[in-house]
């Protein structure tokens, strides 16, 4: 048996959401039958990043000895990750079992069937070890980030999906700042860690390349009222927006170009 819906283009088996991040946890007393898809391939496909390398690479080895699943396991830089994972899914690509993908995909994914409900995965008792407790280790906050028309359509690994904020708590003592706790502190405390340090720390760091720097610049636009597009699909982040009327990220030149 292939583990894989050629209807829909992808399934995300158990696989996903049980056994690659709790492999060493549930097997001991799993009530289930581990080896149920022994012989069977699976591919994986995700970028690298530190959850590849910290979290996927080192648990696949075990995985597979333990269920007797082969996994293909591609890791790309971040934008080639990105066109391969869209190509396979318009060319409905039969051997596209288990992507990661970005919040910002998952109501086009949904709506196209690219997505299937991973709770009838979770919730299936044959499929799932009682020991699996997803409601436990993903808060009420992260579970609300992937569900789509009614359907959980990922599992909520990655940090930008909540509203965290991460900061160095050495920095912050060094320079007598309290943890911001609203926009107009956080941009206070940068420029006083910028200003202080004679330019050697920048008070925010975000990711800088083409392609991913929508993704820091999302919840500024968000935060301050705007977003992308409006009910109708209608770009809205041009010039006259309401994200000119922040100076909290230098947009100026970006937002100038035609849409």
């Amino acid at each position: 048996m292939k583990l894989t819906d050629g209807k829909k283009g992808i399934t995300v088996t158990m696989l996903l959401t049980v056994a690659i991040l709790l492999v060493n946890s549930v097997f001991a007393d799993a009530d289930i039958n581990w080896r149920q898809f022994e012989g069977n391939t699976i591919r994986v496909l995700t970028h690298n990043s530190p959850m590849q390398r910290l979290i996927f690479t080192p648990l696949l080895a075990d995985f597979e000895k333990k269920t007797g699943v082969n996994i293909v396991f591609e890791h790309y830089p971040e934008v080639q990750w990105w066109e391969k994972v869209r190509i396979g899914l318009r060319a409905k690509n039969p051997n596209l079992d288990v992507f990661l993908t970005e919040s910002g995909d998952f109501q086009l994914f949904a709506e196209r069937g690219w997505h299937t409900d991973l709770r009838a995965f979770i919730e299936n008792k044959e499929l799932t070890s009682p020991d699996y407790d997803y409601s436990g280790d993903f808060p009420e906050l992260l579970q609300c980030t992937v569900i789509v028309n009614d359907m959980t359509v990922a599992m909520p690994l990655d940090r930008p999906l909540a509203p965290i904020l991460y900061y160095r708590k050495d920095i912050l003592e060094e320079y007598g700042i309290l943890v911001p706790q609203t926009l107009a502190e956080l941009e206070k405390a940068a420029k006083i860690v910028f200003e202080q340090s004679e330019g050697s720390i920048y008070g925010i760091v975000n990711r800088g390349k083409a392609q991913p720097a929508t993704s820091p610049f999302s919840w500024v636009l968000s935060e301050f009222g705007g977003w992308w597009n409006d009910e109708e699909g209608n770009p809205t982040v041009k010039k006259g927006s309401r994200a000119r009327d922040t100076d909290f990220v230098p947009i100026d030149g970006a937002l100038d170009q035609e849409v």
